[in-house]
């Protein structure tokens, strides 16, 4: 009798877990069917393909003519003039009105005259470049079905390259007091942008925001490179109108969202592990927690919970992750589920924040409750999300602040053609509604219009909240801080006005060394890994918010 009561022990203990297994496959097929049912009857597109734009015959198509013509214009030689250098909170220097500036590698000291050496060596290279951006438009191939580790994204670095070499030609024109040059290159970073904007990629939406940076501050610095006429001042203004940066990113996470649900159904085990860098260690960590030692008898359920756990752990690495196909034919459903549920949490609050043109609108901790479950099947199940949304998650705020800083700009010089045509400042930005503004721009950090003072005759302070949503007046105490980031700190963004002689003379005052270029666009080695960019097994490190110049 004794050997009988035994026997199902053990045969108990030992189909216990496939039989476990095999029932949470089944429900989670359940939940998941039921959850796209919904998703489909709310009209989400969970079809990477339909999220694809119409694709461009050859004979229109300017990609490989760009992509050629940017691999020549970014070799090792190709000079950095500043965009503006920050002197004090609301003042910069021209990168357009310094006669020299450090330099990197065996060129310390650069001037305007090796800029000018350096288009004329390029010349044919920018003549194919602005032919290339003249056609219907640069395309490429995007094709969901390899996923993102397998997609080729080398073309958005050569975007990238167009975009700071058409730069650098514009600000050498203005400085020639070539202003309609100036302009045809300015202009033709404008198409880089809306060429980059129809792709559905994240990575693609980022390089366009650090394109659009790259074209704002070069304007800038084109601002007040010469006293420009009211007409010139007009063009300039009408270049720097509030372009659409917010739903075409929305658009990409989307698409984002839909390959990955493919990742999780259709890429072999192993790679998806690696993707996910999923560890059971870390699954068992998030579902169990700590607990007594590992030898240690438990007493109670939460003790065998733990003491389970830690037996776990010492499966050896290889062992480890051959668990993952047992979690994910009983679990990955379950885990899809979460994601999507997640992605619908984060979408929304997204939108609704595009509706109403304010940043302020998305709460910064709004995954937390899902990155962090209490219910303990609901922590084993996290893994698709907790590999997939975070990267996702405050990518707007880039967005936002583009569409901000462009506002700025655009509001910056309506004021300074109103003082130069009426020789005075406004006593408030309603004053410029209609003849040089259609309406007060709004700040898209807050959705709430501009702020702007006056500060004497001649000087005034406009400004946004920036990225703590608090307005502290446009009056941040100043920090001698790095160019990469412009105008924007976690305190107020307040637009720069053009520095003094003397300011101007001073910063040009240096001692040439060696320096290091800014990395093309920054963003966290998570996401570069999600694009198989870098490792999977390469260290973590602080995502940044801060846009490429």
């Amino acid at each position: 009798m004794k050997r009988l009561r035994w026997f199902w022990i053990v045969a108990l203990l030992v189909l216990l877990p496939p039989l476990v297994v095999v029932v949470e496959h089944h429900r989670g097929r359940a939940a998941l069917a039921r959850t796209l049912a919904e998703f489909a009857a709310r009209g989400e597109i969970l079809d990477a393909r339909r999220l694809l734009p119409p694709s461009v015959p050859a004979g229109s198509n300017g990609l490989i003519s760009l992509v050629a013509a940017a691999a020549r214009l970014g070799g090792a030689g190709q000079p950095d003039p500043p965009k503006l250098v920050m002197v004090d909170t609301g003042l910069a220097v021209p990168g357009t009105r310094m006669d020299r500036w450090e330099g990197t590698g065996q060129l310390q000291t650069q001037t305007w005259a090796n800029v000018e050496i350096w288009l004329n060596d390029h010349a044919d290279d920018f003549a194919a470049s602005r032919a290339s951006l003249e056609r219907p438009a640069c395309q490429s191939v995007i094709d969901p079905s390899r996923g993102f580790g397998h997609m080729d994204f080398s073309h958005l670095s050569r975007f990238k390259v167009a975009a700071t070499a058409l730069g650098i030609s514009a600000a050498a024109a203005a400085r020639r007091g070539d202003f309609d040059a100036a302009m045809r290159d300015l202009e033709a970073i404008r198409v880089v942008e809306s060429d980059l904007g129809r792709e559905p990629l994240l990575i693609s939406q980022l390089v366009r925001i650090a394109c659009g940076a790259v074209a704002d501050r070069r304007a800038w610095s084109v601002l007040y490179a010469r006293e420009w006429d009211d007409r010139q001042l007009l063009r300039l203004q009408r270049f720097m109108a509030v372009s659409d940066f917010v739903n075409p990113l929305l658009h990409s996470l989307e698409f984002e969202r839909a390959v990955a649900l493919q990742e999780f159904r259709d890429e072999p085990s192993d790679d998806l592990s690696r993707m996910l860098e999923f560890d059971v260690d870390q699954a068992l960590a998030q579902a169990f927690g700590g607990g007594p030692s590992p030898l240690e008898i438990p007493g109670t359920l939460d003790e065998a919970y733990d003491t389970a756990g830690e037996l776990l752990k010492r499966v050896g690495g290889r062992a480890r992750q051959s668990l993952f196909p047992i979690w994910r034919y009983g679990w990955g459903d379950h885990s899809t589920v979460r994601f999507l549920r997640a992605s619908v949490v984060l979408f929304e609050s997204q939108r609704e924040a595009a509706r109403k043109g304010s940043c302020a609108s998305v709460p910064r901790s709004l995954l937390d409750p899902w990155l962090e479950p209490t219910h303990l099947h609901e922590r084993w199940c996290n893994r698709y999300m907790k590999g997939t949304l975070p990267q996702l998650a405050n990518t707007e705020t880039k967005a936002f602040r583009a569409e901000t800083e462009r506002a700025l700009n655009e509001t910056g010089i309506a004021l300074l053609r109103h003082q130069r045509r009426l020789g005075r400042l406004p006593d408030s930005l309603d004053a410029l509604v209609p003849e040089f503004l259609a309406a007060v721009p709004k700040d898209r950090m807050d959705g709430k219009p501009l702020r702007y003072r006056r500060d004497s005759e001649t000087t005034f302070t406009l400004w946004s909240v920036a990225d703590d949503f608090i307005d502290d007046g446009g009056r941040k105490p100043w920090v001698s801080r790095s160019e990469p980031n412009g105008i924007w700190w976690k305190e107020d963004a307040v637009w720069p006005q053009c520095a003094s002689v003397e300011q101007i003379a001073a910063v040009q005052q240096f001692k040439p060394k060696p320096s290091a270029k800014t990395a093309p666009v920054q963003m966290s080695s998570e996401l570069m890994k999600r694009y198989g960019l870098i490792p999977a097994s390469a260290p973590k490190s602080t995502p940044t918010n801060a846009p490429a110049p």
